[in-house]
């Protein structure tokens, strides 16, 4: 990588093998590496030319770098890294608007004010694990997520505007905000059969995952409710 870096006469390359060392580097997490991974950092903070479409390209791989920093959540990373990304000092509406929203959402992250369910619903793939524990934290906690919503709209209207799949995610919470009251309150009801209150959180599942995936599961806590009633 070091022959790599050394080697390439386009900047926006140079920042693609500097931060793919630094990653390399995060990833062995030594204190031995503290020094090197400084100087990687500090190299990435290339200076302004006169080439403004160069500027613009160079600026566009540092915002790229922090969107994978910030989808591998390595926040330290993301914070060493904005700088060099402010020293271009770019007028682009776009790239400012992403660079804002990362910023915005990042220390909404990092205070906590962020529920877990929305990092699960934005991304690309849903597994069948991620389709359930998603549709479990929705129909548990949907006023919790009601509020880390506001939040981002609130705190962090950059990331609001660009994060489209969050205006859906709001529709959702609000439709099942009502059910998740009366989930919660059956839950904490110990007069109910533990099996009725898990057929009643497979069944609030629908639209989440298919029928076929929990169909097990809810006919082994349908057979254990009605044995215990015989």
């Amino acid at each position: 990588m070091n022959d790599c870096i050394s080697r390439s006469k386009e900047a926006r390359l140079k920042i693609v093998y500097l931060y793919e060392t630094i990653r390399a580097i995060r990833v062995l997490n030594g204190s031995s590496y503290k020094k090197i991974e400084d100087k990687l950092y500090k190299k990435m903070e290339m200076p302004c030319t006169d080439n403004e479409d160069s500027n613009l390209a160079n600026a566009a791989v540092i915002l790229s770098c922090l969107e994978d920093a910030f989808e591998r959540e390595d926040y330290e990373c993301f914070h060493r890294i904005e700088r060099a990304y402010q020293l271009y000092n770019i007028k682009d509406t776009k790239l400012n608007q992403l660079f804002a929203a990362l910023q915005q959402i990042v220390a909404l992250i990092e205070n906590g004010k962020v529920h877990e369910a929305i990092n699960l619903y934005i991304q690309d793939e849903w597994t069948k694990e991620i389709r359930k524990k998603l549709g479990k934290l929705i129909s548990k906690e949907a006023e919790k997520i009601k509020i880390s919503l506001e939040n981002i709209k609130n705190e962090a209207p950059e990331y609001w505007k660009i994060e489209t799949k969050l205006a859906d995610l709001e529709k959702l919470v609000n439709k099942k905000l009502r059910t998740s009251k009366e989930f919660n309150s059956l839950l904490n009801d110990r007069t109910i059969s533990l099996y009725m209150k898990r057929m009643v959180g497979d069944i609030l599942l629908e639209g989440f995952v298919e029928y076929e995936d929990i169909k097990d599961e809810l006919e082994e806590a349908c057979d254990s409710f009605f044995n215990t009633i015989k």
